[in-house]
C-alpha cells in the first residue's frame, strides 16, 4: 500500500512544511479513496493514479488555498 503521507509532503512541498493535521487528514483522505477504487475492482495501478490525481494539477491550487486559511 502506498505512503500517502510520504506522497503528501512530496507534493506539497511548495507549502513549506504543511501542519501535521492538514498532512494526516489529507493522508487519510487519499487512504480511504485509494482503498474504496480498489474495492470496486480497479487495479492499483489505475487506482493510484486516479487517487494521485487529486493532489495534481488543478487539484492542488484548491489544497494550497485552504492550507493557508487554515494557517492564517
Amino acid at each position: 500500500m502506498p505512503d500517502w503521507k510520504q506522497i503528501v509532503r512530496k507534493n506539497l512541498r511548495l507549502l513549506g512544511s504543511c501542519s501535521p493535521e492538514f498532512t494526516e487528514e489529507l493522508a487519510a483522505h487519499l487512504e480511504d479513496c485509494y482503498e474504496a477504487l480498489l474495492r470496486e475492482g480497479l487495479p492499483a495501478q489505475m487506482a493510484f493514479q486516479r487517487t494521485i490525481g487529486q493532489i495534481e494539477g488543478r487539484c492542488r491550487v484548491w489544497l494550497v488555498m485552504r492550507f493557508l486559511q487554515e494557517e492564517l
